[in-house]
């Protein structure tokens, strides 16, 4: 008996809304994050191709 009430289209429904919700969620979540650090981020990305680049130089010349 607690199967069939836990399998109607009801719940089934209220389950679905709710995993909508929670992956809205998360995901406005991850993009105010990545607004918010973007720089950072950029900053960081962007000292790795630097160092990258130099290393480069640095085998070409030996």
């Amino acid at each position: 008996m607690l199967k069939k009430a836990l399998n109607t289209p009801k719940k089934r429904g209220q389950a679905l809304v709710e995993y909508i919700v929670l992956v809205g969620l998360i995901s406005m979540l991850t993009l105010g994050l990545i607004v918010t650090f973007s720089g950072e981020i950029g900053d960081t990305i962007e000292d790795a191709i630097d160092s990258t680049a130099e290393l480069q130089r640095q085998m070409d010349k030996a």
